[in-house]
């Protein structure tokens, strides 16, 4: 893990990666208190496309995903090499715990079913603290 602005991830900003299962799993997260959540969720995956521009990304589902007591929202796409062959997949989600800290995680891997079987239960072990 490292932070955004600094060398060490903090309670306000960070960003740890890790794999598990087949997946990656990129969470992000730093203070705002005035951007929505689906701005952050697009940014996100607007960042994840324009860093593997060699994909081509379609988007399956999007919709709602509870975070502990708040409700996040999420964005689901599979991805094609330039032949169109099937590459990978992966689920975004963003959400926001009061007052001010915003989070995103990215769960990516060739296994679609994995994927979300991963995020859903990494989400639903997150906890918002105060």
């Amino acid at each position: 893990n490292s932070g955004l602005t600094s060398d060490n991830a903090t309670n306000v900003e960070g960003i740890t990666s890790f794999e598990h299962g087949g997946v990656t799993s990129n969470l992000i997260w730093f203070k705002d208190s005035e951007s929505e959540v689906t701005s952050a969720l697009y940014d996100s995956y607007t960042s994840l496309k324009t860093a593997r521009s060699d994909l081509t990304f379609e988007l399956i589902n999007e919709g709602d995903e509870p975070v502990d007591s708040q409700t996040g929202k999420y964005l689901s796409y599979a991805t094609t090499s330039s032949s169109g062959e099937y590459e990978a997949g992966g689920v975004t989600g963003s959400w926001r715990c009061l007052p001010e800290t915003l989070f995103s995680l990215t769960v990516t891997g060739t296994d679609l079913a994995v994927i979300a079987v991963r995020f859903k239960r990494l989400l639903g072990k997150f906890t918002c603290t105060s």
